[in-house]
């Protein structure tokens, strides 16, 4: 295979930089990656020969497609004779693939980039992505995006859709196509412009959003930096003076509203509950950025970590085929990661602030895992009977708790449904009573 030089042209004629020009002028076999580019007109102008891979764009079914048959041409050209491969700058997806596939055959030839002009109004850091990695790409209003080649209104309005999903739609974008112009509009119009201007040429810069009270639609992040403004110095006064200590009492009732809402299968409650959840995560995560203790990356990456951890079938070697292997696998992980080795050292690994029932569903079934003496419910039944006491009273409520979740059972949740059924009952009663 011979060398191929991958140029970056740009759009204009007169982006073609002076190293550009002189292998442009050298000979070899020209393929432009498509012909309408001012690149193209100079080389008509100067009587060079070229080809296009323009037909891809018709005959092609995706662009998966259209980047693999245009980066096979370039190699297979390539078999006869150097070749230069002009694209509009090199973050165009053929570059990897050519280069993937021919390897220290290419050589990169940077240029004056895609929608440059554009640049000036990003004002921080900026993604460039391709119009036609729309369902790829994950929009970021923290940061703004240089979406390139938007070819057709269809395309625009899938973009558009897209971004929406992190910018405001009323937010003003800056757009340049084919004359090189730069117009100012709203998002929600990208896909509104006059049908002759979507082509390969068109980009949109949407940029970053600081204004957190233009936003429809926030992530975590926005979250943290509304925690951050909230205990600052000047921040709220109730937020900066909590502790972790404060906090624990929300936490766990934030978790039972969020079980409530579960259980009433309520799915607008539950996605509000969880963000309560979610708040008080960042809220004790940002007591320890103050104090040099963690953050909030410490605590996903914490997660993250256990996660990829104990799914050793899935991101190591280990095999489980089924829910009580999966189950097995994570106890033995478990296990080896706290150094638990006896079974005193299992029993006591269980939180001692759980709620008691759960407390005893869990010891229970760990103790009975590994054939420790299990106490007889009806027995403890009989000896609370005749002694009376709180501590016959726990025995009975600890092997009643225990033989429940050997039944597959939620005594906490078996429990408080009942209790639910109970005030149900008694309501039902006064009702026919106050009927009769």
């Amino acid at each position: 295979m011979n060398q191929i030089r991958i140029i970056g042209i740009g759009w204009e004629a007169d982006d073609l930089t002076l190293r550009a020009v002189r292998y442009l002028k050298a000979g070899d076999q020209i393929l432009l990656r498509t012909g309408r580019c001012g690149c193209a007109e100079w080389l008509t102008g100067e009587g060079i020969p070229f080809e296009t891979m323009d037909k891809f764009y018709e005959q092609c079914e995706d662009f998966d497609e259209l980047i693999e048959e245009t980066a096979q041409s370039v190699i297979l050209a390539a078999q006869d004779g150097p070749v230069v491969y002009c694209v509009s700058d090199l973050t165009d997806k053929t570059c990897l693939r050519v280069t993937q596939l021919a390897g220290e055959q290419v050589e990169l030839i940077p240029g004056v980039p895609e929608g440059a002009a554009l640049t000036a109004f990003s004002g921080d850091s900026m993604s460039i992505v391709s119009a036609s990695d729309a369902d790829s790409f994950r929009p970021d209003a923290h940061m703004s995006v240089l979406v390139r080649e938007i070819d057709s209104p269809m395309l625009a309005g899938e973009i558009k859709l897209r971004l929406m999903e992190a910018y405001p739609e009323e937010l003003n974008i800056y757009v340049s196509g084919a004359d090189g112009k730069i117009h100012t509009i709203p998002l929600c119009e990208l896909d509104w412009m006059d049908e002759a201007s979507y082509d390969h040429r068109l980009c949109a810069l949407i940029p970053s959003v600081g204004d957190l009270k233009l936003l429809s639609r926030y992530d975590a992040r926005h979250l943290e930096e509304i925690m951050h403004r909230l205990r600052d110095w000047d921040g709220c006064p109730w937020d900066r003076e909590q502790t972790h200590e404060s906090l624990k009492k929300y936490l766990i009732e934030e978790a039972y509203e969020a079980v409530d809402a579960i259980n009433r299968d309520n799915t607008d409650d539950l996605y509000d509950e969880l963000g309560d959840i979610l708040l008080q995560i960042i809220f004790h995560s940002d007591i320890a950025r103050q104090f040099g203790e963690f953050e909030f990356s410490d605590v996903t990456t914490a997660i993250c970590k256990k996660m990829i951890r104990r799914h050793a079938h899935i991101f190591g070697d280990a095999q489980a085929d089924t829910p009580e292997d999966v189950n097995s696998l994570w106890e033995q992980i478990k296990n080896q990661e706290k150094e638990i080795k006896t079974t005193e050292d299992a029993l006591r690994s269980v939180a001692v602030s759980l709620p008691a029932l759960i407390r005893a569903a869990k010891v229970y079934k760990k103790a009975r895992e590994r054939g420790a003496e299990q106490i007889d419910v009806e027995t403890a039944w009989n000896e609370h009977q005749q002694k009376n006491t709180r501590e016959s009273l726990g025995q009975f409520l600890f092997a009643l708790a225990g033989e429940s979740g050997k039944a597959g059972l939620d005594p906490e949740m078996a429990l408080a449904e009942e209790t639910d059924r109970y005030i149900s009952r008694l309501a039902e009663q006064e009702s026919e009573k106050r009927n009769a």
